[in-house]
Parts: C-alpha cells; sequence; structure tokens
C-alpha cells in the first residue's frame, strides 16, 4: 500500500480510531512471546504511524516520539555498558 492510500485510511479511521488501532496493537505486544511475532506487531503500529502522516498534529507527535528514541538509541551506542538499564527505561 503506498503513502497515499495509508493517508487515506487514516483520515477515514481519524485521530481517535488510529490511536485505538496502536492501543489495540500494543496491548497485543504486551502478550506476544516471541521476539518475532513484537517485531511484527511494531511494524503494524509502523504502518498506523504512516496512516498518521494525513493529520500535522499527530505526524508532530510521531515525530516527538521519533526524536526521543533516537536520542535514547545514541545513548546506547555511546554507553553500551549501560544497555539493561536505558532498554527498559522510557
Amino acid at each position: 500500500m503506498n503513502i497515499k492510500k495509508k493517508r487515506e485510511a487514516g483520515e477515514t479511521l481519524g485521530r481517535e480510531g488510529i490511536a485505538n488501532r496502536v492501543k489495540f496493537i500494543t496491548s497485543k505486544i504486551n502478550e506476544a512471546t516471541t521476539y518475532q511475532e513484537v517485531m511484527e506487531l511494531a511494524g503494524r503500529i509502523s504502518t498506523l504511524v504512516d496512516a498518521a502522516s494525513y493529520d500535522s498534529y499527530w505526524n508532530e507527535k510521531v515525530s516527538t516520539g521519533k526524536f526521543k528514541e533516537c536520542g535514547k538509541l545514541a545513548t546506547i551506542v555511546a554507553n553500551p555498558k549501560l544497555i539493561d538499564q536505558l532498554v527498559k527505561s522510557v
């Protein structure tokens, strides 16, 4: 599915619908028993992130989250001995 179709789907779902899908998939991540399941579900959330890009406010929120996670990854790369602490923190 191309980005145009994802944005159309996002517009149809709306902010609440997208957020509810993410919450539902997140609950399934908490129930997952393998890393593979977790990553597949993360991919589904990634698709919803693309769908949310139809909305500038939601896009801004996603960008903020990505920025924060990039900071976390940079900290992990700079301090690999702290990986256990950093992986389990928000």
